[in-house]
């Protein structure tokens, strides 16, 4: 049994390396195609046997996140975001403890769905952790929410000392726009 959840996890394993693959050479229908051959219980089948093969293999664990991160950021490029939280679920529903990268990348995949709640939900489950939000998280939230929430969340980066980069201001500046704040779109913004 333990070669064969071995040879499961390996094969999960490859499986988030070719749709890492299909995601670096633009590949987003073939990724697309690998991911829902786990449709229905297949999530739960490849996660329930990941979790035995964690066990007896010290490094699957994380082997498993990264592979499980690179398949919700394939999904979610492709606007499949429902699919992409479905993986990360399973992720943490398995006791495979994301890391900050896969927050980042469940926290993405909301964005693309415009689904603020469930984004926030997420950074504050990050924060309870003990994990700490990087400039790629904030962005990823300014991009689910409204102007007002933008605003809150450039706020939140100075507390945190988190330095806004070009992708920042260009969403907020476009948060704002969506929400008729035009003053704070040109600029209304103090410099941090």
């Amino acid at each position: 049994q333990d070669i064969v959840d071995q040879n499961f996890a390996a094969d999960a394993v490859a499986l988030g390396i070719a749709v890492h693959a299909c995601r670096k050479a633009q590949e987003w229908g073939v990724a697309t195609a690998l991911l829902r051959q786990l449709r229905g219980d297949g999530y739960a089948r490849l996660f329930a046997q990941l979790r035995r093969a964690k066990a007896s293999t010290p490094s699957a664990s994380k082997q498993i996140v990264n592979a499980s991160t690179m398949s919700i950021s394939a999904l979610a490029r492709r606007e499949l975001w429902p699919e992409a939280l479905a993986i990360f679920d399973a992720i943490r529903g398995f006791e495979l403890h994301p890391d900050l990268v896969a927050y980042n990348a469940a926290i993405a995949a909301c964005s693309r769905g415009k689904c603020w709640q469930q984004a926030q939900a997420l950074r504050d489950e990050l924060l309870r952790s003990g994990g700490r939000l990087d400039v790629f998280t904030y962005n990823s939230l300014v991009n689910a929410c409204s102007w007002h929430q933008a605003a809150a969340l450039l706020l939140a980066m100075s507390r945190d000392a988190v330095r806004p980069d070009a992708v920042t201001w260009n969403t907020v500046a476009s948060a704002c726009s969506d929400g008729q704040a035009w003053s704070l779109a040109l600029g209304g913004f103090p410099t941090m």
